[in-house]
């Protein structure tokens, strides 16, 4: 699950994410700062990605093992949002995303 919380009195913003075991209970919980998370996706290997927006408006992507384990930030584009991420059948990640102000959309493969 994913989600973002912005407090309108600090303008601080902390996105979320966190994963459930099949009976609700919660297994780990990641706060992610100054990022507002838009989409996600789980690989075959229960491998967490969550993609978004960091505070200077740049798009990024971050993998998380399935155990919690941050493995890794990168910064997708300068200046354009990552909208949502999928996983393919071959476990490729791809990721869509807008630039332009949402005129042009754009979409990688990792």
């Amino acid at each position: 699950v994913t989600g973002n919380k912005h407090d309108l009195s600090t303008g601080e913003r902390t996105s979320l994410a966190r994963k459930y075991t099949p009976g609700g209970k919660l297994k780990w919980h990641r706060s992610l700062a100054d990022k507002s998370v838009s989409g996600s996706a789980i690989d075959r290997r229960d491998n967490i990605y969550v993609v978004g927006n960091d505070d200077n408006m740049d798009g990024f992507v971050s993998k998380y093992s399935r155990s919690g384990g941050h493995r890794w930030t990168r910064q997708i584009i300068s200046e354009g949002s990552a909208t949502d991420a999928a996983v393919s059948a071959d476990n490729s990640l791809y990721v869509i995303g807008s630039i332009d102000n949402g005129r042009n959309w754009y979409l990688a493969k990792y």
